[in-house]
């Protein structure tokens, strides 16, 4: 499941529908939305062939909020695998199927991902400024040296119990600073378990 979290740019979740609609296989959509206009109408634009849900909550006053309503999308996500994307992102479905092969065929590992391309987008037309978001190492296993790494896991497949249950922390822990929410992410997910990225990949744009 892609979970897509949302707050107003309307104009962003409009382009991200158009994106979606031109892919023809079935995807899992969950669009929890935290602004303070909502966007019930552009997400009915989605062709049906997509499972979607869209899902209203309290405006995202504060980070605390914006991860609480992150955990709460997570409980109702039934999906073995989660995957978060932001609505100005455009995902690459191959890679995607790709990462949830490897993790499938291997049980160690709980995040996977590839290159995150960043570009700047002039009048709809022009691309400027191409750049590669990370550059990271292949494998993160703590397991085998209890050293943290300076590694993402943001964007990624996750396993959806995992990323649930650090968002529950996060929760619990009444974290609501975005840098120390990340910070609790990446950290938590190198214990949970490996770590793959493949470089060759290129996995969001």
């Amino acid at each position: 499941t892609f979970l897509i979290c949302l707050k107003n740019r309307a104009h962003a979740t409009k382009r991200l529908v158009k994106y979606l609609n031109n892919f023809k296989k079935s995807l899992n959509l969950f669009f929890a939305d935290g602004g303070d206009i909502d966007q019930s109408d552009i997400i009915k634009t989605l062709l049906t062939h997509h499972n979607y849900t869209y899902k209203k909550f309290e405006v995202d006053k504060d980070y605390f909020y914006f991860a609480n309503k992150i955990k709460n999308s997570l409980d109702l996500i039934k999906t073995k695998y989660c995957c978060f994307m932001d609505n100005d992102d455009f995902i690459n479905f191959d890679s995607v199927l790709d990462q949830l092969r490897f993790l499938d065929e291997n049980p160690t590992f709980y995040v996977s991902t590839g290159k995150i391309i960043n570009f700047n987008l002039i009048n709809n037309s022009k691309i400027d400024d191409l750049n590669e978001l990370y550059n990271q190492d292949e494998l993160v296993d703590f397991s085998s040296n209890f050293k943290f790494l300076n590694f993402s896991s943001w964007e990624g497949i996750h396993v959806t119990e995992k990323l649930f249950q650090i968002f529950n922390q996060i929760v619990i822990n009444k974290i609501d600073n975005i840098r120390n929410i990340c910070d609790a992410l990446n950290t938590s997910s190198q214990v949970n378990g490996k770590i793959k990225f493949n470089k060759k990949d290129i996995f969001i744009l």
